[in-house]
């Protein structure tokens, strides 16, 4: 069994939006690292505003990025997100995600990716399903009310908010953006290292470090 967590950033949230950075992190059953995914993608459409005001991605930043390819060029070189037949896909909120990438591929003119059945634990089960971190741990600490991220990080325990920083800081640095870029879009791109889908992943993969036996328990 393996999971994949991950996130995408968009233009937005309409039916016309795309991904423009999908980012995810590989595990083993034992949650250890196998493999980092990041990367940007260029498409025609114009972001969001609010959007915009999250990811930072403005035209000129994604095309540098992304070196001006689409989400459809690139996400099909990672053939294991297809051929994998025991994988868990692991997000927060993630009907939005898994429809933010099939309405890409699907108005680019591919085919839905299979991101299998829901589930609601992480028990190491046969096929391809997808998970979403938000319900358990919005009834962990919230009540049951739907839990921003940035609240959910508060929740940590094994590691301060300062120890996750560093270390994703190290990964940022080799996975984040690649060298050879200008000073000023490094430089802006520096500003949303904290607020783009590599670092909430990153996040996933401590809440379920810290976190993964309660959820397991809650729904046995």
């Amino acid at each position: 069994m393996k999971y994949f967590l991950y996130d995408v950033e968009t233009t937005g949230f309409t039916r016309r939006d795309e991904v423009i950075q999908f980012s995810g992190y590989l595990l083993d059953d034992n949650l250890r690292n196998e493999h980092i995914i990041n990367f940007y993608a260029y498409t025609q459409i114009e972001s969001n505003p609010d959007a915009l005001k999250v990811h930072h991605l403005d035209k000129k930043l994604l095309w540098e990025l992304s070196q001006g390819k689409t989400f459809e060029e690139q996400i099909f070189q990672y053939k294991f997100l297809f051929d994998a037949k025991d994988i868990t896909f692991v997000g927060y909120n993630i009907p939005f995600d898994n429809r933010l990438v099939n309405q890409t591929l699907k108005n680019n003119g591919y085919e839905p990716f299979n991101f299998g059945s829901k589930v609601t634990a992480l028990a190491k089960s046969e096929g391809r399903h997808y998970f979403d971190l938000m319900p358990p741990m919005s009834s962990m600490f919230n009540h049951g009310i739907k839990m921003k991220l940035s609240d959910t990080i508060k929740q940590i325990k094994f590691k301060s908010l300062k120890e996750i920083n560093e270390v994703y800081d190290v990964i940022f640095k080799n996975v984040g953006m690649s060298s050879g870029f200008s000073e000023d879009l490094a430089k802006q791109n520096e500003i949303s290292k904290f607020h783009n889908s590599l670092y909430d992943s990153f996040i996933y993969w401590c809440l379920l470090l810290d976190y993964k036996t309660q959820i397991n328990c809650m729904f046995r």
